[in-house]
């Protein structure tokens, strides 16, 4: 392996998902593993803004280099993915999107079998989207995640699972202009779910220095105090009130073996 000294730097090109560009997550987490990697890489940001599905379709181009999304066994046999939970799982704890004027309906659900009488909205092709229909759930799908929320306030569906990290941002972001939508305070769904960095299948050197990266930054505590200073990411939990909530428990049927062996000191609990 070429060290530091004799290294060239090589770009690795990021997609700006959803018009978040360096604010997101995924772009904080990506900046700390390659610093933490014990090699020379510079991050470059690409211009177009992209949804989940066209970010697919940039990386087997070669458009971009790494990309991340929650994972599902699809995603791992098409792409190298980095075992690793860059939301250490929260995105598996999924707070609703709901209507205001639904508040009172929402209040009086304590049980999944309650939820079923209700449709859930999800971008196309999202890996939640499998899970939630396992549990009995209807889903409807949209296009983009944008799409969703004009889509909630007419009523094309009743709510919207989003992970507890980011579904406060994406509503300040994402809310129409005189829809009153609001996240709900009673209810929380758990699954076991993570949100994993991919790389193109023969980038092994890539998918090992961002493995080696993120475990050391975890290692040291650098990793943690990332998410911390994340206003999104730390306020959310804040607001969340998880301890308060009723929780929904939901299986995760499609985890695979390696998913499932993420060391668990990765996840929240």
């Amino acid at each position: 392996m070429l060290t530091c000294a004799n290294a060239a730097e090589r770009l690795v090109h990021y997609p700006n998902v959803n018009g978040l560009g360096s604010e997101g997550l995924g772009y904080k987490a990506l900046a700390l593993a390659l610093k933490k990697s014990g090699q020379p890489y510079r991050l470059v940001l690409h211009d177009e803004v992209a949804n989940i599905d066209r970010t697919r379709a940039m990386l087997e181009q070669g458009q971009v280099d790494v990309v991340d999304f929650g994972t599902s066994p699809d995603f791992e046999s098409r792409y190298g993915a980095v075992y690793f939970p860059i939301d250490r799982g929260l995105n598996g704890w999924r707070l609703l999107l709901i209507r205001a004027q639904d508040v009172p309906r929402f209040r009086g659900i304590s049980s999944l079998t309650a939820l079923k009488a209700y449709t859930a909205g999800q971008g196309q092709n999202w890996a939640d989207i499998a899970i939630l229909r396992a549990a009995g759930l209807t889903v409807n799908t949209m296009p983009t995640l944008p799409d969703l929320f004009p889509t909630l306030a007419a009523q094309r569906f009743d709510f919207v699972p989003l992970g507890v990290n980011e579904i406060y941002g994406l509503l300040e972001k994402y809310r129409p202009g005189k829809q009153d939508l609001v996240v709900d305070e009673h209810l929380v769904l758990v699954y076991p779910f993570g949100r994993l960095f991919f790389v193109r299948k023969d980038d092994t050197d890539l998918r090992d220095a961002l493995l080696r990266g993120l475990t050391a930054a975890f290692d040291d505590g650098s990793y943690q105090r990332m998410l911390e200073a994340d206003p999104a990411y730390a306020e959310a939990l804040h607001q969340a009130n998880l301890g308060q909530r009723v929780r929904l428990l939901l299986d995760n049927p499609a985890q695979t073996a390696a998913f499932r062996a993420i060391p668990r000191r990765y996840f929240l609990h």
